[in-house]
């Protein structure tokens, strides 16, 4: 974890921009949230590359885990699955 951010309405952060070719996690706190993702076109569908190999995918054992650790971790935590 080198980075952890709280977007929200009421606070002066309402976004935020990743370097390319950075893992990034978005863990929503509400279940309101508009996620906006912009990218260099041609569009591309995502691929299997386009995804961690050491996080769980979507719907597999261990998300629980993962999100948890996401919402837990402080500043130089490293998952380890």
């Amino acid at each position: 974890m080198i980075e952890k951010l709280s977007l929200s309405p009421n606070q002066p952060i309402m976004g935020t921009e990743f370097p390319e070719n950075t893992w990034h996690s978005i863990y929503p706190e509400t279940e309101d949230v508009i996620i906006l993702e912009l990218k260099p076109g041609p569009f591309t569908p995502a691929t299997e590359s386009d995804f961690a190999v050491w996080a769980p995918k979507e719907g597999e054992l261990g998300v629980s885990e993962f999100m948890t650790w996401l919402e837990n971790s402080k500043l130089g935590d490293t998952y380890l699955a």
